[in-house]
């Protein structure tokens, strides 16, 4: 039991990583755009949902801890 449950933290952890990767990474998109005129309209909203995600995903890991 307690193996499950490290294994299914360690899932979470690394969900809460990627979408943090992500975000960085579309963030990076966003101001590229923003620099060479494009708007980031559409990079921004995706950002916008990865963070609800991301914090969805770290109030879930909270209440497990």
């Amino acid at each position: 039991m307690l193996v499950s449950i490290g294994e299914k933290m360690e899932e979470r952890y690394q969900k809460a990583l990627e979408l943090i990767c992500k975000l960085e990474e579309e963030v990076k998109i966003a101001k590229e755009n923003l620099l060479s005129g494009v708007s980031p309209y559409i990079s921004l909203q995706f950002v916008e949902l990865l963070a609800q995600e991301a914090k969805r995903e770290w109030h879930i890991q909270k209440g497990k801890a």
